[in-house]
């Protein structure tokens, strides 16, 4: 569900991922109301969600959802 990082400066000062497709605004709204963002299921007994559904944070990389604004996920 993560867009994977292809590079990373030292200390992770800056990310380099591949170009998703940015959702639609109409997409996410109906992801939205059907429930249909992934669940976050990484770690048993982690953050139960550490993603905003903001349109502007998810893509669509070779045919599938990512997320493209995980700070929250990667900080513990």
């Amino acid at each position: 569900m993560l867009c994977p990082i292809v590079w990373t400066a030292p200390f992770g000062f800056a990310n380099v991922m591949r170009r998703a497709v940015p959702l639609t605004r109409e997409d996410q709204l109906h992801r939205l109301a059907t429930h249909n963002f992934p669940d976050w299921d990484y770690m048993p007994g982690g953050p139960k969600d550490p993603f905003e559904h903001k349109e502007s944070d998810w893509g669509y990389l070779d045919g599938r959802l990512v997320s493209l604004d995980y700070a929250g996920a990667t900080a513990e």
